[in-house]
């Protein structure tokens, strides 16, 4: 009598998990929770953004640590990054927020996630803190093109009073 327990009480596992994975769309996003422990609602919002653009499988194999080739995967900083550069296309900015000081304290060597998180900041007229991520973006990058040219845009925009 115990197997048949067990059996049954394995079924009933089984086609509850199977509702919850009824789509592929479900299964990323509780693969996308699991592997960057986000909540439901940002890895559904991801997950349904990469679908759109036919990246979510590439995406997610990124985010593997070990790649086919032996090579390491995305770094849990670069993949919050990445997060957040969708959240901020989707105008989701505390969200978009949240990822990209997330990234930074991940890795806190990396100008690019400074840079975005100045770009949202600036838009929503937090000029102070957007200036210091840009200037914690060419300290950290003093050679990257693109960390002096947002600095250089924040200076021409508060000369000429044209910032959010």
């Amino acid at each position: 009598v115990v197997p048949d327990d067990i059996i049954g009480a394995s079924a009933f596992v089984a086609r509850a998990q199977a509702q919850v994975w009824r789509t592929d769309l479900a299964l990323w996003t509780h693969h996308l929770q699991v592997r960057l422990g986000l909540d439901a609602t940002r890895a559904e919002l991801l997950a349904s953004d990469l679908k759109e653009d036919n990246t979510l499988q590439a995406f997610v194999s990124l985010i593997d640590p070990r790649q086919p080739d032996g090579k390491a995967g995305m770094s849990a900083a670069a993949a919050r990054h990445f997060i957040g550069r969708i959240f901020r296309r989707h105008r989701q900015f505390d969200d978009a927020i949240r990822s990209f000081n997330e990234s930074i304290q991940m890795d806190a060597a990396q100008a690019w996630p400074h840079i975005d998180l100045a770009d949202v900041l600036l838009n929503q007229g937090r000029r102070t803190e957007a200036a210091s991520h840009l200037v914690e973006a060419v300290r950290l990058g003093p050679d990257d093109p693109a960390a002096r040219q947002a600095i250089a845009d924040l200076d021409a925009q508060l000369k000429t009073g044209r910032v959010p």
